[in-house]
């Protein structure tokens, strides 16, 4: 290892982790061993089996993999300096060239628990040491408080070590003192629920992560402070329901990759503090997936009658980790990997997120073909061929969604609009705010027309069927719905409503196409709920609380936990299509009636689905979990996904 060159080098990250070898002509077959440990180079991925083989897949033709060595002990825990792999195999550290070569190992006064290489440098503790290598020479030997950790890391400057040991504890240490500066240290509570602990510095602060197994969170530590000092919590980092633990960093420091739920993978950036990935990879049943989770059962029952029991007594349940044995993310987070206990690794492609085991078997053939960044709109909308964005000072963000080239127009007026609606027409843009509606040309964002007040007396404005309405404000059981046409300045008067006692008109109202009204109300103070109007303005029954008009105006759709219902508004009693038995935990779904497609994403898992409206699988896709969809559009062999906390746009391509 020669560190002092490695320092003086300015290599991008795609460079200085490359596997410079090739297999022999012949190889022997692929060891079905567990994996015990990855190492995601840029071109390459190592896996430690428990046979002692290390075995080597090429990222760019998967399905050949070659073996590189045997250890005995096999390496539980790899890292990568200056062109070489540095392994813990028990009590030794060993060095293997990318020719095959194993060096002379160096022995450790105990067990190698962890490892990491930085700037040239090797870092590995053992026992209650950690030790510092530079060319393959020990050059320091920091005690740490701890006996037997599992984890390590260096911070970004090489001057702090934070390591952990099982089940909670974690310990921030001075390299070149021994000095404890900080701890990361599970409350007691909390130990006595976790079996292990791992921490992670920021790539660029002097900030810490910490995970714990069966958390549901990776929390974000405060900066380090003087001797002693517990590193005190600042936030969480966003992710789905899923275990954090165990927790493995690309070689070069920037991304960490966490097995989920002891199956998939899990990648946060830590610059940014985003998911990159996450995946789920598991396709058994919604019941069998959760009780993968669950951390304890009923062990005594009391009844209290009617059906009804209580839970006096809870059995604690093992840890099921599922399939998967080992993470690994690679430099620029190109692609995340896992191994399972079956000897297989599944290798997860950053930009297309096609799924591919390391035997060449194809889970999900590539199938993201377009991310845009979309800025951070105020209001936006999905229409034909688009989607058309606002921000708070009025600038427009266009998505061509058969080209997916995105373009900023200009900007539209908006000044005193701080809620807006965007509403498109066939050739407006129009938004609402309260009492004033303001029109502009979407060609050449010119003002159209401008309402301020154009229903006095009259409550909140909604724009449907190219008309302003809204409901006047007498008292008494009689309101009539107000209407106004921007394009020509005619106000009508809609029908009168009759509204039983307690029943409160609230934010909404749609005119069909077949000049049908609806109304959202709430009864008292309880849910809001959508209801037709007959002509005379007879409120028909209520439909059910979480109905969604579709752009039609003519049909709605109701998901439920597990399907859909899609109802026609003149007469919603008798369901068009009833989907009920979805073997999923379904957001909303997404109903396209012109293509007959629906869409939705799994809440636990994130795994997006299409099918037929009538409930048929079309598709569906892994590795979109950290894409939380708050808006889908079909166009043509494609699926669109608006995702409004990543500020972003993914388009799909449909089988």
């Amino acid at each position: 290892m020669t560190g002092r060159k490695t320092r003086k080098r300015a290599l991008s990250p795609e460079e200085e982790f490359r596997w410079a070898a090739e297999p022999e002509a012949e190889q022997p077959e692929p060891s079905e061993a567990p994996v015990l440990a990855l190492l995601a180079l840029t071109d390459a991925l190592l896996a430690s089996h428990a046979d002692g083989s290390v075995l080597v897949h090429s990222i760019d033709a998967l399905g050949t993999p070659w073996e590189l060595c045997r250890i005995d002990p096999p390496m539980h825990a790899m890292a990568f300096c200056d062109g070489e792999l540095v392994g813990a195999s028990g009590n030794r550290l060993v060095r293997v060239t990318p020719g095959g070569t194993v060096s002379e190992p160096l022995e450790l006064d105990a067990p190698v628990g962890a490892v990491v290489a930085r700037a040239g440098r090797v870092y590995a503790v053992a026992g209650g040491t950690v030790y510092t290598f530079e060319d393959w020479k020990p050059v320091h030997r920091t005690p740490v408080p701890l006996s037997d950790c599992h984890d390590l890391d260096v911070d970004r400057r090489g001057k702090h070590v934070v390591v952990c040991e099982r089940p909670g504890k974690g310990y921030v240490v001075e390299l070149g003192t021994g000095t404890v500066v900080g701890h990361c240290n599970l409350a007691e509570g909390a130990q006595k629920t976790v079996t292990e602990t791992y921490a992670r510095f920021s790539p660029i602060t002097d900030n810490l992560y910490r995970a714990s197994s069966r958390a549901h969170k990776v929390e974000k530590l405060a900066r380090l402070g003087r001797s002693g000092r517990t590193l005190g919590w600042r936030h969480d980092l966003d992710q789905p329901s899923t275990w954090c633990t165990p927790l493995a960093s690309s070689p070069d420091g920037r991304y960490v990759a966490s097995r989920q739920s002891g199956v998939g993978v899990l990648v946060w950036d830590l610059r940014t503090e985003r998911q990159v990935v996450f995946a789920e990879l598991d396709d058994s049943a919604h019941q069998e997936k959760f009780t993968k989770r669950m951390r304890r059962e009923p062990a005594d029952v009391r009844p209290l009658g009617e059906g009804s029991v209580k839970v006096t007594r809870w059995k604690a349940l093992p840890e099921r980790d599922g399939e998967a044995t080992a993470v690994a993310v690679s430099p620029g987070a190109r692609y995340a990997a896992t191994g399972g206990r079956d000897g297989t690794v599944t290798v997860i492609d950053v930009r297309t997120r096609r799924i591919e085991r390391g035997d060449g078997l194809v889970r999900q053939p590539a199938c993201l073909s377009e991310v845009v960044e979309i800025g951070d709109p105020t209001a936006c909308s999905f229409t034909d061929g688009s989607w058309v964005g606002i921000s708070a000072e009025g600038e427009l963000h266009v998505v061509d969604l058969a080209t997916g080239q995105a373009s900023s127009p200009g900007s539209v007026d908006v000044r005193g609009m701080s809620r807006s609606r965007l509403h498109l027409e066939e050739n407006e843009i129009v938004v609402t705010d309260g009492r004033e509606a303001r029109a502009f040309d979407r060609r050449t964002l010119a003002p159209v027309w401008r309402a301020e007040d154009p229903l006095p007396g009259c409550g909140p404005l909604h724009y449907s069927g190219s008309e302003l309405l809204a409901f006047d404000e007498p008292g008494g059981e009689i309101r009539l719905i107000r209407r106004y046409r921007p394009r020509t300045g005619e106000r009508l008067d809609g029908p009168p409503v009759t509204r039983e006692p307690g029943f409160l008109v609230v934010d909404d109202l749609m005119l069909s196409r077949a000049g049908r009204f609806a109304a959202r109300a709430r009864f008292g103070y309880g849910n809001t709920y959508w209801y037709t109007l007959s002509p005379d303005g007879e409120p028909g029954p209520l439909l059910p609380e979480d109905l969604r008009p579709l752009p039609d105006g003519e049909h709605a759709v109701v998901s439920g936990v597990q399907g859909w219902q899609v109802l026609s508004l003149s007469d919603p009693r008798t369901p068009l299509h009833v989907v009920d038995d979805l073997e999923i935990t379904l957001g909303t779904a997404h109903v396209d009636l012109a293509a007959r497609l629906v869409a939705g994403q799994d809440l636990h898992t994130g795994r997006l689905y299409v099918w037929t409206v009538d409930g048929g699988p079309v598709a569906s896709f892994d590795g979109f979990g950290e894409a939380r969809a708050s808006g889908f559009a079909f166009t043509d062999g494609g699926l669109w996904l608006l995702s409004r906390g990543q500020e972003r746009l993914y388009r799909l391509a449909l089988p």
